[in-house]
């Protein structure tokens, strides 16, 4: 994405970029700073006019093995955002681990993990959601997402 973000930007304008990133980078064995110095790198080329939204990782039920990683690069992401003045970073560690929420691979969303994505990426959308009720909304989304609040307590969440 770095090296494609301002030619990107450049071309279409957008209000807003949605960014999905981090899980795929785990497999290629980047440790967590690496990962962030990534985005950074991206989002450097994006003007501040423009939001971005992170949604950070997810904890795939396959992903048992990362869970320490994910939560370590979620917390600087979070942090990067949090002294970013157009990042907002979305919590999904807490939310994507209900029963149904993953196809039977346990890796790729299922139906009602993609309606709870969707929902959470449109209600950020919103052209007039301020840059701090962004923030707000996206570390708990069950105010504007109801099926958020299905997330059982398991093993992903008591390592948090």
């Amino acid at each position: 994405m770095a090296l494609y973000a301002s030619r990107f930007v450049e071309k279409y304008a957008p209000q807003t970029v949605v960014w999905v990133g981090g899980a795929n980078d785990f497999y290629a064995s980047q440790e967590p700073k690496d990962i962030v110095e990534y985005f950074r790198a991206g989002a450097a080329a994006i003007p501040n006019s423009t939001r971005i939204i992170y949604m950070g990782t997810k904890p795939e039920l396959v992903s048992v093995p990362f869970y320490g990683g994910y939560l370590e690069y979620n917390q600087l992401m979070k942090a990067h955002a949090a002294g970013t003045p157009n990042v907002v970073y979305v919590n999904n560690w807490d939310d994507m681990q209900a029963d149904g929420m993953y196809h039977w691979d346990g890796l790729h969303l299922s139906q009602e993990g993609y309606d709870l994505w969707n929902c959470k990426v449109n209600a950020l959308l919103r052209p007039e959601l301020s840059l701090a009720d962004a923030r707000r909304l996206a570390m708990n989304m069950s105010e504007v997402c109801p099926i958020a609040n299905r997330a059982p307590a398991t093993r992903a969440s008591r390592l948090r």
